[in-house]
């Protein structure tokens, strides 16, 4: 996890070509005129134009993230890409961008999206289970340690179902989605729906992004390492979407003798 400001702008270059489809004003076999018309003028930069943005962000609902201090929610976090100041949290100065973004995307984790963050809300249910006692606790190494008790159910295929809910998910990932389309400007500010599939069998990191090109066409849930940690399973269901695309986020992670 990273907080916003930290991230690594991503550069798009959208281009386009164009060519002259013109008939010739000859046929084949006809002499070449005297004075041959001089060709149109292409602009310098036709749709050439660079957009920076960041389509790999966790926030307070990745859980990594908010076990490790993060106090940034998606609803921030778009705020700070479009040039807003957000609170950085652990009595630091507010976090603000020098330059605002042209798009955006939060892919907090598929696993448990959301509900860790759930947690910190007494009126919530999920602030009930005994987990959340050390999610929430003041003390890091007790907040981590719940954070990695989670991943290892996850890695070795034994979830907590507690956690994985399907109708936790399906309502914490209808609020994601609103929020990335109230935060849509066209022409201004590009937003894409997104999630991180975090799968990491035998401790090797498979991660990938998977971005929504409409925020209207999108899954009722989102597709996890919970489901299956297998990329062509991740394949076979964005294909039944068709209307994603997935990014591969590597890291340094790799398993050990």
């Amino acid at each position: 996890m990273k907080n916003p400001a930290g991230f690594v702008l991503v550069a798009v270059l959208v281009a386009a070509c164009s060519r002259d489809n013109a008939p010739s004003a000859t046929s084949p076999t006809a002499a070449a005129p005297d004075t041959a018309k001089s060709a149109p003028v292409v602009p310098s930069n036709p749709l050439k134009n660079v957009y920076f943005g960041n389509f790999h962000v966790h926030t307070m609902y990745s859980f990594d993230a908010i076990t490790v201090g993060c106090v940034t929610d998606p609803d921030a976090a778009f705020r700070w890409a479009k040039g807003e100041a957000i609170a950085g949290g652990g009595g630091g100065p507010d976090h603000k961008i020098k330059k605002p973004l042209d798009w955006y995307t939060v892919s907090d984790h598929a696993e448990y999206l959301g509900v860790f963050s759930k947690m910190t809300d007494p009126s919530s249910p999920l602030s009930q289970l005994e987990i959340a006692k050390r999610v929430t606790s003041k003390d890091p190494a007790v907040a981590v340690g719940a954070y990695t008790e989670a991943l290892n159910g996850i890695s070795t295929r034994q979830p907590d179902p507690k956690l994985s809910d399907p109708a936790i998910g399906h309502t914490i990932w209808q609020e994601v989605v609103a929020t990335a389309n109230k935060h849509y400007e066209p022409g201004k500010f590009t937003t894409f729906p997104g999630f991180e599939w975090t799968s990491n069998p035998g401790e090797q990191n498979l991660h990938r992004v998977v971005i929504f090109k409409d925020g209207a066409r999108v899954p009722d849930i989102p597709y996890s390492a919970i489901e299956s940690d297998r990329e062509e399973d991740l394949w076979k269901w964005m294909d039944s979407m068709r209307a994603s695309c997935s990014l591969s986020h590597t890291t340094a992670m790799r398993a050990t003798a």
